[in-house]
């Protein structure tokens, strides 16, 4: 039996088009949720995360950011493909293109397949097994600043993904909004 959890870290608030996504999401039977503003982003990524995992059924993480409107059947559509870490798309908050990248580049909006694989992603919808976060050591997330570097908890937490060579994919068919001061439609156009 599959039990997602659907996870939320967000700043407090959120947006009413995200509220109305929330509702239509499909959503197996069984699935929790769990919601958390007191923290940090990457502290609060780590104790939804935990906390998710003290439920001995849960099967995955699904991190729904609170800027991002996901279509109804996301978390259906990349159940389906049974991966360790499977994320939909959407524009990224650098303003640079997809929120996928190979190396240091943003991928193509049109791939010959609907499966693609990637170095890195961002996790504002993005589903994974249990089974990852087991066989990584914690902290799971965390933002770095360094000479040089400045890494966010996504980035920092698929750096890790790709050194215990788990393979990560987007699926160029779940195309998500975001919202920023600005919202950026599934197509890359402000809305």
């Amino acid at each position: 039996m599959v039990r997602p959890w659907i996870l939320v870290p967000t700043k407090g608030s959120v947006h009413v088009y995200w509220m109305l996504a929330y509702e239509n999401l499909e959503k197996p039977p069984g699935t929790m949720y769990a919601m958390e503003w007191r923290y940090g982003v990457p502290e609060t990524r780590e104790r939804l995360v935990f906390q998710a995992l003290q439920d001995k059924e849960c099967t995955h993480i699904f991190f729904l950011d609170d800027d991002v409107i996901p279509p109804a059947n996301a978390l259906t559509e990349l159940l389906k493909h049974d991966l360790p870490i499977v994320s939909g798309i959407y524009f990224n908050s650098l303003k640079s293109g997809v929120s996928a990248w190979v190396g240091d580049k943003t991928i193509a909006l049109e791939q010959p397949t609907r499966l693609v694989g990637v170095d890195k992603a961002a996790l504002g919808c993005c589903l994974i097994k249990r089974e990852v976060f087991e066989k990584l050591e914690r902290p799971w997330f965390m933002f770095r600043i360094e000479e040089n570097l400045v890494e966010s908890e996504d980035f920092y937490f698929f750096d890790r993904v790709k050194k215990a060579q788990i393979p990560l994919y987007v699926d160029m068919v779940v195309k998500c909004g975001h919202i920023r001061v600005w919202q950026i439609d599934a197509e890359g156009k402000l809305a």
